[in-house]
């Protein structure tokens, strides 16, 4: 009796452990397949994080959320899963468009308007233009290091600073010998004293030694890229020195010494040039009238009945001149031309309409300019007007989902976070060019859509993104951080409509 009891339990056991092996053996291995967001920030929007599956192709994959990045795939490649595994969103900052312009300068290749599309402020610095301007400085108008989002920066240019070195009639250096000249602008009095020559005066400091250097003047402007040095220039005892104030003319005058046996001689002088002025005369010493140059005789530097030295400053007048509009295709709002002064405030600048596009203002030699501006080119001119395409944005409810043309509706699941509570399916927004969705209207992710189907037919799921198709049938996916612009809807006119479907995808058919 005990025998057979334990000959039942073996049998009981053999029959138990067999069906399980055959179970095991006939049905397919299922596993565990965990989602992560990547990152602590990181928020499941959609779908499931943890799914038990036979087969990769049944993984749904699910949808996260990262305020100020995109997500751009994952860690390994979930269509080759085959047992349990743990599966990591990865991550890529927003991108953004930064126009930089010029403000005067060029790039080496002549360019005055530079745009970058980046992901990070650090890679903004890395890929910064280097425009250049003669004699100047380039900083920009905003701080690199903390751009994070579509914007215009402006370089700001400031003047260099160049040693001036004066030496002895030998070449040889003396005390306080130096001074310093700023690029366009003008030079003060010269304060460096020269040494003493016997028998001689000093007249006037040259570049170089001979009599026909170019001497140096209180008063000029300084627009030598680079230093300079200069050398003592003397005359006779018995000649008078005239010593020159030009006061923002070109350097550069025929005599800096006269006798008194020239008592009578006319046309000593020569007009100064200074760039978008008139020279109206010269003031000799304290005198308050100007006098020009070919009325000018040496008696006029007389003192009290004796020749003496004398110092001539330059008088100038304003200049105007006239400046044109090109409304690139808009329709000018007021005066189609205005007359200017050199170097006064521009003034009241006309508006231009054109349809699907946004006035930014008026340019002239790569430079936006203001009516608080001030007129600084020497010459009539023709002001450009620049414009920002604007763009209709529109969600579609409806896409084509195969290459058969089927069509399918969906119904909106989440409408994104968005800076307004208004549904945003189906009605156009407007956007201007360099802006995006986050940048515009607070977009940190996109519309979520479900596909609304008929029972029993083939079935699809929102592939996670939306997208445009050009009219050669090409797609672009675009998200929350795309920057809008002629460069990517390349076949779209400013005012016009971009559509934006949803991409859906396959899941289940009953031809399959």
């Amino acid at each position: 009796m005990f025998k057979k009891r334990w000959l039942n339990l073996i049998l009981s056991f053999i029959m138990v452990f067999t069906a399980v092996f055959f179970s095991t053996g006939c049905n397919e291995k299922t596993f565990t397949v965990t989602f992560e967001g990547g990152a602590q920030d990181a928020i499941l929007e959609w779908g499931k994080e943890v799914q038990k599956v036979t087969t990769s192709s049944q993984i749904k994959e699910p949808v996260y959320i990262r305020e100020g990045y995109n997500f751009v795939g994952w860690d390994r490649s979930i269509s080759m899963l085959k047992e349990s595994t743990t599966v990591k969103a990865q991550w890529r900052e927003y991108q953004f468009q930064v126009i930089f312009q010029s403000n005067g300068g060029k790039t080496e290749n002549n360019e005055e308007e530079i745009v970058l599309t980046v992901g990070s402020a650090f890679e903004l610095k890395q890929k910064q233009p280097n425009f250049i301007k003669e004699g100047y400085q380039l900083s920009w108008d905003k701080d690199l290091s903390r751009i994070t989002s579509s914007c215009t920066v402006n370089a700001v240019w400031t003047q260099k600073k160049y040693d001036l070195e004066f030496l002895d009639k030998n070449g040889l250096p003396f005390a306080n010998n130096k001074i310093q000249a700023t690029y366009n602008e003008i030079l003060g009095d010269i304060t460096v004293v020269a040494p003493q020559v016997s028998g001689k005066r000093f007249a006037c400091w040259t570049e170089g030694v001979s009599v026909n250097s170019m001497p140096i003047d209180k008063g000029v402007i300084w627009r030598e890229d680079k230093g300079a040095v200069f050398y003592p220039n003397y005359v006779d005892e018995n000649e008078f020195v005239i010593t020159y104030d030009l006061d923002g003319g070109e350097r550069g005058q025929r005599t800096y010494s006269y006798s008194a046996d020239m008592s009578g001689e006319q046309n000593i002088l020569l007009d100064p040039e200074r760039e978008g002025y008139s020279f109206e005369g010269w003031l000799i010493n304290d005198s308050q009238t100007p006098k020009l140059s070919d009325d000018i005789t040496i008696n006029d530097f007389k003192v009290n009945g004796e020749f003496r030295d004398v110092t001539l400053k330059a008088v100038w007048g304003n200049r105007p001149y006239v400046i044109d509009y090109d409304a690139q295709g808009g329709v000018l709002i007021g005066e189609t031309n205005k007359q200017v002064t050199y170097n006064q405030a521009i003034g009241t600048l006309p508006k231009v309409q054109k349809a699907g596009y946004v006035f930014v203002g008026w340019y002239y030699d790569g430079k936006l300019l203001t009516e608080q501006d001030l007129w600084k080119y020497p010459k009539n001119a023709t002001l450009t007007a620049k414009y920002l395409a604007e763009f209709k944005v529109k969600f579609s409810l409806n896409t084509i989902v195969d290459i058969n043309g089927a069509l399918i509706d969906c119904k909106v699941v989440n409408l994104g976070s968005v800076s307004q509570s208004a549904d945003l399916i189906d009605v156009e927004l407007s956007i201007i060019e360099g802006q995006s969705l986050y940048t515009a209207f607070g977009f940190t992710k996109m519309p979520t859509v479900a596909p609304i189907e008929q029972a029993g037919i083939t079935e699809y799921e929102f592939g996670g993104y939306w997208k445009w198709i050009d009219e050669f049938g090409k797609e672009y996916k675009i998200d929350s951080t795309t920057v809008f612009s002629l460069n990517i809807f390349t076949d779209v006119k400013g005012g016009e409509t971009i559509l934006l479907v949803p991409h859906c995808r396959k899941i289940w058919s009953p031809n399959a």
